[in-house]
């Protein structure tokens, strides 16, 4: 489970990349009949041309590096 911390740092990332576009990192928790709770991350941000929206990931970073990745600005 991420802390507040790990989100504000993967967010900050993600505005960092796209410093004057619209970015999102959302967090969905569903919880089950059966008790059991699911934490999933989802980032998104666009260009002029492209827009992506990653896969669900159960880290906020590994959603922002999957934006990021498809802009080709992750930094390895």
């Amino acid at each position: 489970m991420a802390t507040k911390l790990d989100e504000k740092k993967a967010f900050n990332k993600l505005c960092k990349a796209f410093p004057s576009t619209y970015c999102t990192l959302d967090l969905t928790m569903t919880k089950y009949s059966n008790g059991e709770t699911v934490l999933n991350y989802k980032a998104y941000a666009s260009d002029d041309i492209n827009v992506r929206l990653s896969e669900d990931y159960k880290l906020p970073m590994e959603a922002v590096d999957d934006v990021l990745r498809h802009f080709n600005k992750l930094e390895e």
